[in-house]
């Protein structure tokens, strides 16, 4: 999840400097992440709060890979990990965002 702004941030930037060969955009390239794609993570920690609000937490979802060794368990890690959410935002990475995409009864 975290090389995901940093790649954002690289596209906007080439689309500005050399433009692109497929014509004029209507938006800027970062712009097209928010409505086309949702991104996992299941194992991050480090900035992880950051990255979410960066990239906006209606386009990140949480997955597990429970019981193997890499991922956030027990839940209190996932808790941590999200640290600087609001609940609003963990909602939306936990749970909302899934519902939201694959049409899942609430």
């Amino acid at each position: 999840l975290g090389w995901i702004p940093f790649t954002l941030e690289a596209l906007d930037m080439e689309y500005l400097e050399v433009g692109t060969t497929a014509g004029k955009l209507r938006r800027m390239p970062s712009e097209y992440y928010a409505t086309n794609f949702l991104s996992c993570f299941w194992f991050e920690r480090r900035d992880l709060s950051h990255t979410i609000k960066k990239l906006g937490a209606e386009t990140v979802m949480f997955e597990t890979d429970f019981p193997h060794p890499i991922c956030l368990y027990p839940i209190d890690d996932v808790d941590a990990a999200m640290g600087g959410l609001t609940e609003d935002e963990k909602v939306k990475v936990l749970s909302g965002n899934a519902e939201r995409v694959y049409n899942l009864p609430v």
